[in-house]
């Protein structure tokens, strides 16, 4: 399985490159995990973004920016990602997300202190990660900010849950605390 989130860094332009969700694709065509990996390394950038890539039994970050990419390893079996450069290789990187997106470091925290709480998870217990509102509407569970112009708006548009080894897939259109996951199998 493979999710991807946006970033933005001071490293990014328009320019020629393969488009994230190109890359995506080729990465979901192969047949080995390491493959996919090679896929992202070998990719021209230009612009930043994180994929999750989850395989039977493997999960991996890998924070991809113009010129490198970060490779984030689950903490105690735990991982989990927002929208601000948390990898090693991403340290001389100014990161224009977070400067306006604050709100992006404490649903890092809270995702990875709930995810940590417990040995055992359920769909129940990441949907409660996924709808969690503390900060609300800057929440993990993002709602539009009435404080914010209303063409600036943010919203979660999808939650999404997956169990790659049972080829199983659960994902919302919109706000997970306001719409139901649909079940796919694969």
């Amino acid at each position: 399985g493979l999710t991807i989130n946006a970033m933005v860094s001071d490293r990014d332009r328009l320019g020629e490159s393969v488009p994230f969700l190109l890359v995506c694709r080729k990465m979901l065509e192969c047949s080995r995990f390491s493959d996919a990996v090679k896929v992202l390394l070998n990719a021209e950038r230009s612009l930043s973004y994180n994929i999750m890539l989850a395989g039977e039994g493997v999960v991996v970050g890998l924070e991809a920016h113009p010129g490198d990419v970060s490779f984030i390893y689950p903490g105690d079996g735990v991982l989990a990602h927002t929208n601000h450069f948390v990898g090693e290789r991403a340290q001389s990187i100014k990161d224009n997300f977070v400067l306006s997106e604050a709100n992006s470091i404490h649903r890092y925290i809270i995702a990875n202190e709930k995810l940590a709480s417990t040995d055992a998870h359920s769909f129940e217990s990441i949907k409660e990660i996924l709808t969690d509102h503390f900060d609300h509407p800057l929440s993990i569970c993002h709602h539009p900010n009435p404080e914010k112009n209303r063409e600036h708006w943010e919203e979660t548009v999808s939650s999404l849950f997956m169990v790659p080894e049972k080829r199983l897939f659960k994902c919302t259109a919109g706000p997970p605390c306001s719409n139901n996951y649909q079940t796919y199998s694969f």
